[in-house]
């Protein structure tokens, strides 16, 4: 654990009420590891706001995690998110730092290998429950992506659960 201890907001905790409850336990112990600071930026998205993101460059899919659905392989949970957006804060300001995402995909990834729940980080797109950092991962994908000639599209806020064990 860090040796600052952060707690989620009424707000972050608020948000998070839309999100599936994997998520929301991963997210609601990284808190207790991270040496940044976090607030959750977004969780539910309708389909009107994941078109702006699009259009504007922000997202590259209609599928994307955060549309609220109701699981097939647990219609009782009714409506979730499978995605969280979470927002670096250092001294009470949002930053957009790579290394502040770095530390909360660190958090989050001891999170989710704690309770072993198979989450997704958008900086590198790939599970986080391995023993790689994340700036390490983050800079695999650069590089993967570059020896391809295909453009990266890294996303340092985003965390999902993954497809495969968490399929709509």
């Amino acid at each position: 654990m860090s040796d600052c201890i952060y707690y989620l907001s009424q707000r972050s905790q608020n948000k998070l009420s839309q999100v599936h409850p994997d998520l929301r336990k991963v997210i609601e112990l990284a808190i207790q590891y991270t040496p940044v600071d976090f607030t959750v930026l977004e969780t539910v998205r309708s389909s009107q706001r994941q078109q702006q993101l699009i259009d504007a460059g922000h997202s590259r899919t209609n599928n994307s995690r955060h549309l609220a659905r109701t699981p097939k392989y647990s219609p009782d949970l009714g409506s979730v998110s499978h995605a969280a957006d979470l927002g670096a804060l250092v001294n009470n300001q949002l930053s957009w730092n790579w290394p502040d995402y770095f530390q909360i995909a660190d958090a989050v990834r001891q999170a989710a290998q704690t309770l072993e729940i198979p989450v997704v980080w958008g900086g590198c797109w790939q599970l986080l429950n391995d023993e790689t950092p994340a700036k390490q991962a983050h800079q695999s994908y650069l590089g993967r992506k570059k020896a391809r000639k295909q453009p990266a599209f890294a996303d340092g806020p985003h965390f999902e659960l993954s497809w495969e064990a968490y399929p709509i």
